[in-house]
């Protein structure tokens, strides 16, 4: 408090009041800690967990509605709102019974130096009452169910990637594919899904609780010190161990206030990965729809564009943000839309979906401003919106096009599903020896022709070792140990070009790379 202490006489009326209350009051006051009402600035603070330090206060739902406007005026004659207020926020949890859903209702006033107050608000709903019905336990089994298979997609994930590092000793062939990237990151996030869903249950809907009403006040119907806090109930203690001193039922409900918190935002979290993750399983689907030429069709013909399609986005990005930029530093001035660079961003884009609401704001500028709007509005419709739009389209076209022409004479799905039928009907009959005693079974034709791949394998592999690299020189063909053999003649005869055995290695096998060739070892040992 600044300045020094001012006392005046107390009024009458006031001395009554307090005498009538049972306190002896004096003839004099201090003008300092009182408004110009004789009402005291009597808030005081109080910590609460999770919470900025300030000044909290609760407004019971017990209040009639003369009794929740004189705790209103209270605290607007008391200055609980002044020049200094920098925040308020105002939080309240209601409840639907026939639903069984808490609402989570906060609305944050921000009171900024030019006497604007920006509100902010947040609703958030939570049902803690989860498995309660027949339903809801056919909810649960199906939940089990779900993350046994996601755990099982891991299991497998790693098996393949165990794999790679057993065959090539490291993960970073199985990784040249986006797709297994793909698949891992959604694998993950499907956990940590399951991960915050059985920890929302378990550390926070199945241990909530909640008080109809919270006695945070040690008088409803208080003459004065409307916000006197309650103490807790005799014989109860703290969480340290001390006893209970006042604020023990505001401490309580924002507990309750804390709780339902932190299970909303634990479910804006779930349902945001939940969000991000089905994007990530759509792409698996196109993954696996690639077996099927005809299914695969989409896949295919974004990897065959993806290199037109990068430098396309490059150039596109370069342009369309250059037209943003431009909105913002000419009309950021007059225009909400393009107020920041991110809202231009973005009513640019919307523009390229077609709301040109915005023209309407470019034609009202004044005249000087008017011919720049047409400009930009204009031309960023014909070269942004009809050019590159299209060449965007001619691109995928031309892509779909190529892929399309290779896949025409493939079989469709409907088609393969009905041979695979069939096929399966004459296997089982075949093998019951009931008919199609002539049919050769798929399984039986495809153990034959890997047996004659690996056949063949066999004697590529012989040819393979019966082949021998060799470079020619003056006529005669000169294997790698012989030219080698002649290299280190010169080194021991002192040649300024080669001074040991590692420089000569590393001459023969530049020689061999760039003039070698493979011959057949029986047709080298017949010239020999």
């Amino acid at each position: 408090m600044e300045g020094p202490l001012e006392y005046q006489t107390v009024p009458p009326a006031v001395l009554q009041d307090l005498a009538d209350l049972g306190i002896d009051g004096t003839d004099k006051y201090c003008v300092n800690l009182y408004n110009e009402k004789l009402l005291p600035y009597a808030f005081k603070a109080h910590p609460l967990a999770g919470r900025s330090d300030g000044f909290p206060v609760w407004i019971d739902i017990n209040l009639s509605q003369s009794r929740a406007m004189e705790y209103f005026s209270y605290l607007l004659d008391g200055l609980y709102l002044d020049p200094q207020t920098k925040e308020l926020n105002v939080q309240t949890i209601t409840y639907n019974a026939e639903l069984e859903y808490f609402a989570n209702v906060l609305i944050k006033f921000i009171f900024a130096e030019g006497g604007t107050i920006k509100v902010k608000y947040d609703i958030q709903t939570v049902k803690v009452s989860l498995y309660e019905s027949a339903q809801d336990y056919v909810r649960l089994v199906m939940e089990i169910l779900l993350a046994s298979l996601i755990a099982t997609s891991l299991l497998l994930e790693l098996y393949e990637i165990y794999k790679c590092y057993h065959a090539k000793g490291t993960i970073a062939p199985h990784f040249k594919s986006v797709w297994n990237f793909i698949d891992l990151v959604s694998i993950a996030m499907q956990l940590t899904t399951v991960a915050l869903w059985w920890t929302f249950y378990f550390q926070g809907a199945k241990k909530f609780q909640a008080n109809i009403r919270y006695d945070v006040y040690a008088a409803l119907d208080s003459p004065a010190n409307f916000l006197d806090l309650n103490v807790g109930p005799e014989g109860c203690a703290s969480a340290d161990g001390s006893q209970c001193i006042k604020g023990y039922y505001l401490d309580q409900a924002n507990n309750m206030f804390e709780d339902v918190q932190w299970m909303a935002n634990i479910l804006l979290l779930y349902m945001t990965l939940n969000g991000i993750n089905i994007i990530l399983i759509l792409l698996r689907i196109l993954k696996l729809m690639d077996f099927q030429p005809r299914m695969g069709v989409v896949t295919r013909s974004l990897a065959l564009a993806a290199s037109d399609l990068f430098h396309f986005f490059f150039l596109a990005f370069i342009i369309f943000f250059g037209y943003a930029m431009m909105a913002h530093l000419i009309f950021g001035y007059s225009i909400a839309k393009f107020s920041t660079v991110g809202e231009s961003i973005n009513t640019c884009f919307e523009i390229l979906l077609g709301e040109v609401g915005v023209n309407e704001d470019l034609m009202d500028l004044n005249s000087l401003e008017r011919v720049p709007a047409v400009i930009f509005f204009w031309s960023y419709n014909i070269l942004v919106f009809m050019i590159l739009l299209n060449f965007l389209l001619a691109i995928i076209v031309d892509a779909f096009s190529e892929v399309k022409a290779n896949v025409s004479e493939t079989k469709g799905l409907p088609q393969e599903v009905a041979e695979m039928m069939g096929e399966s009907w004459k296997s089982m009959m075949h093998k019951m020896n009931i008919a199609y005693k002539n049919f050769v079974p798929d399984k039986e034709l495809k153990e034959h022709l890997e047996q004659y791949v690996d056949e063949e394998k066999e004697e590529d592999t012989k040819e393979d070792e019966e082949t021998q690299e060799v470079v020619k020189l003056e006529g005669t063909d000169l294997t790698r140990e012989q030219l080698t053999n002649i290299l280190l003649e010169y080194v021991d005869a002192g040649a300024p070009l080669l001074r040991n055995e590692t420089e000569v290695d590393h001459a023969v096998d530049a020689i061999m790379n760039r003039f070698g060739k493979l011959v057949s070892l029986l047709s080298q040992c017949f010239r020999c």
